[in-house]
């Protein structure tokens, strides 16, 4: 047990600890009230190597070692003072020390005192653990208790599948992931929607296919953040079961967000997939800008190029634009490259520098006639395509 204060007024914990002399009830009574804070940790440090002797000693003017230990644990400030008698406490095998631990595991906020009651609970029958323990696994809420209590029922067997999902989501020790099926489908859908959603979708994935599938059954049911997460998914690891979604999500013109995790994806699934073509270059006309340049990315037909970057305000999608000049005009092209030198943008600049060096040669005589702009960043993007196309 670690002696360092949690409060400015308790002792320090480099001063060593008293030796305590327990003969009677009396004196055991007598250290358990001491003003001393050492000396009250010295005695439960000794009744907690000790439980039975110190039971031993009786009563003192009426009064239970046990409830004593309770009361004080009800009404002392000191968090540290607070652990060392809930762990002097958990030696006892007593009801009214399980009752008591049963209280402060509902109500502490302190990490380690939730720990040492859970510890003290766990030796009860397994019946009891389970029926005490699952309660906190049912909210679905994020804190000390939940966790503890999946822990501790990660180590049993026999859960029911809404059981099993919270434990699989809640606990930190290994517990086998229950699968996505008919009969878990409404946990893991909770779960998904609960504070632990990114440790959710982990487990999910590494169910694979099956549970893919599944989910992409549900595909109407599901909400739209789920949505946006399985055409992640999908596009990482199941990119032919993903191109019906994207149709199908096309096709629907559904909100923004989920327009654009399906644009996505479709760039991912590949570009040369013609069947996405189309629906691209509709969403190319999007006032969402990131609807746009992702609309290029997944192979959008552009009919004017010139005239989309002439008009076009925002940065991602102008980039995406510019390689699309070469590919529409060819050399032509070459001018308008030129000019998107002379940009006050260097991202814009330099994704026009790579261009021009894509066409090699073709590129030479006009990065010559501009090796004395009077821009300095147009010269030396000049000699960059320069250098470039003759090495």
């Amino acid at each position: 047990m670690s002696n360092s204060p949690e409060d400015v007024n308790e002792q320090d914990p480099t001063e060593a600890l008293p030796k305590l002399k327990i003969s009677c009830a009396e004196d055991l009574f007598t250290a358990l009230r001491a003003d001393t804070i050492g000396v009250r940790l010295s005695v439960l440090s000794a009744i907690s190597r000790a439980p039975e002797k110190t039971l031993s000693y009786g009563p003192y003017h009426g009064r239970h070692l046990l409830g004593e230990m309770i009361d004080q644990l009800k009404t002392t400030p000191y968090p540290l003072l607070r652990r060392a008698l809930l762990f002097a406490l958990s030696a006892f095998k007593d009801s009214s020390v399980v009752e008591a631990m049963k209280s402060y595991f509902r109500t502490s906020h302190d990490a380690q005192e939730v720990i040492i009651c859970t510890r003290r609970l766990a030796e009860e029958p397994e019946h009891d653990v389970r029926a005490f323990f699952v309660k906190f696994i049912e909210r679905g809420i994020r804190s000390n208790q939940a966790r503890c209590a999946a822990n501790i029922l990660a180590r049993l067997d026999g859960h029911c599948p809404g059981d099993a999902v919270r434990i699989a989501v809640l606990s930190d020790i290994p517990f086998t992931t229950p699968p996505l099926d008919e009969s878990t489908e409404n946990y893991w859908y909770e779960a998904l929607c609960g504070p632990f959603v990114k440790k959710t979708q982990i487990l999910i994935e590494s169910l694979g296919e099956p549970a893919f599938r599944h989910l992409r059954r549900n595909w109407d049911y599901l909400s739209i953040d789920i949505r946006i997460w399985l055409f992640d998914w999908g596009g990482r690891s199941h990119k032919a079961l993903t191109v019906a979604l994207c149709l199908k999500t096309f096709e629907e013109e559904g909100p923004d967000a989920l327009s654009l995790s399906a644009l996505k994806t479709a760039a991912i699934v590949g570009t040369s997939v013609e069947i996405f073509r189309s629906h691209a270059t509709k969403l190319f006309n999007s006032t969402n800008p990131e609807i746009r340049a992702a609309a290029l990315l997944a192979g959008a037909d552009i009919a004017d190029v010139r005239a989309a970057l002439a008009v076009e305000a925002d940065l991602e999608t102008r980039l995406k634009l510019i390689p699309r000049l070469a590919d529409a005009y060819g050399e032509t092209a070459i001018d308008d490259l030129v000019h998107l030198l002379e940009d006050k943008d260097w991202r814009i600049r330099n994704i026009a520098t790579a261009t021009l060096v894509s066409f090699g040669k073709a590129a030479v005589h006009a990065m010559e006639s501009i090796l004395d702009h009077e821009q300095p960043a147009v010269r030396v993007a000049a000699n960059q395509v320069l250098i470039a196309v003759s090495g």
